[in-house]
């Protein structure tokens, strides 16, 4: 009797893209990049991971990741001008970011 043996191959994918300045933060390029694997019909899972290397972006990724809140406040820059800052909250550690 004749055996039949099947392989499946599986692959998890691990996107981690760093911002592409001006144009894609690294969130919006995980997505598309995710997208794109998708569309291929690829068997696999996808693991959305952005990075940031310490610049522009940054403090976005962290407060995404530890599930924190946007909060605006009006300031004054250096030179006595009323402006906008903004920063992110966690409530449980009583933590900024």
């Amino acid at each position: 009797m004749p055996v039949m043996i099947l392989y499946i191959c599986f692959m998890h994918i691990i996107i981690a893209p760093n911002a592409f300045k001006g144009s894609l933060s690294a969130t919006k390029a995980a997505h598309c990049i995710a997208d794109g694997f998708r569309q291929s019909n690829l068997s696999c899972r996808l693991t959305l991971f952005p990075i940031a290397d310490g610049g522009d972006g940054t403090a976005t990724l962290i407060a995404d990741k530890m599930k924190s809140h946007s909060i605006k406040k009006p300031v004054q820059d250096p030179l006595g001008r009323k402006i906008e800052a903004d920063f992110s909250w966690m409530e449980t550690t009583k933590t900024a970011i």
